[in-house]
């Protein structure tokens, strides 16, 4: 009897999981592992983003892919092969020195080479930027490619340029990400009108950064503060003066100020 039961139960379980599809296994095991990021509520009726950890992502860059964004890629691509095509024409003239122009060639072949070193840099950092978000106070930059990047918040600004003159068919703007001591931490290209969340990012960044600051030394902060006055003097700067907020030179002053005359 025992064993007929054993059998009874062996059959059941054999039925039981020729019942489970290969496919609602796969399924199942696709939920798991797309369960990355999470949305609560709290009690206030706001959605709080979270992460595989738990941990809440205060914000996450968002950014429009308009027809202009890939007009701007598409127009690199066509200078990048235009300016591979004139330095071979130009390489030809200067080994055969039949071009009066030899000088200005070489010199227009110098500038083309060192933009050629810079531009594919910029266009393959741009595109491994898998994703760029705040959470336990520090902006992460994940990559597709290579070691992610963590900054705490207030040890860095966020600077947009338009692109040269040279480049106006160009609408991606400069996005860079530099320290207070003038290095470039990352730097990748984006228009700038198309970050949805740019100016929840700059009200985020800005209490950090006047902390920052404040805190710093007489030296130090003069350091960090001829980086940022030009910044601050620049076209861009104060075409876009309303949307950027992440600091108030005079307002830090003021602070510093009332922060010495307290002691």
């Amino acid at each position: 009897m025992e064993n007929k039961a054993k059998q009874m139960n062996n059959q059941d379980c054999k039925n039981l999981e020729s019942n489970i599809s290969p496919k609602e296994v796969n399924q199942e095991s696709k939920k798991q592992e797309s369960k990355n990021t999470e949305s609560q509520i709290d009690s206030k009726g706001t959605t709080i983003k979270l992460d595989s950890n738990d941990d809440e992502i205060i914000w996450e860059l968002k950014h429009k892919k308009t027809l202009y964004f890939f007009w701007s890629w598409f127009a690199r691509y066509i200078l990048f092969f235009s300016g591979i095509y004139y330095i071979i024409i130009t390489t030809q003239k200067y080994l055969s020195k039949d071009d009066n122009g030899l000088l200005i060639s070489v010199i227009l072949l110098f500038c083309l080479i060192l933009w050629f070193l810079v531009s594919p840099l910029l266009i393959y950092k741009t595109l491994n930027a898998r994703k760029i978000l705040i959470k336990n106070n520090n902006l992460i930059l994940q990559k597709y490619i290579g070691k992610d990047i963590n900054l705490p918040l207030g040890a860095f600004f966020i600077h947009i340029t338009f692109p040269a003159a040279s480049a106006g068919l160009l609408t991606c703007g400069d996005v860079q990400i530099i320290d207070f001591h003038g290095n470039y931490i990352y730097h990748l290209q984006l228009i700038e009108d198309n970050i949805e969340n740019l100016n929840q990012l700059y009200d985020i960044l800005n209490p950090y950064i006047n902390d920052f600051l404040c805190s710093l030394d007489k030296d130090n902060y003069h350091k960090a503060y001829n980086i940022l006055l030009p910044i601050t003097q620049d076209f861009h700067s104060n075409l876009y003066k309303k949307k950027n907020k992440q600091f108030n030179l005079d307002k830090i002053e003021k602070l510093r100020k009332e922060k010495e005359d307290g002691k």
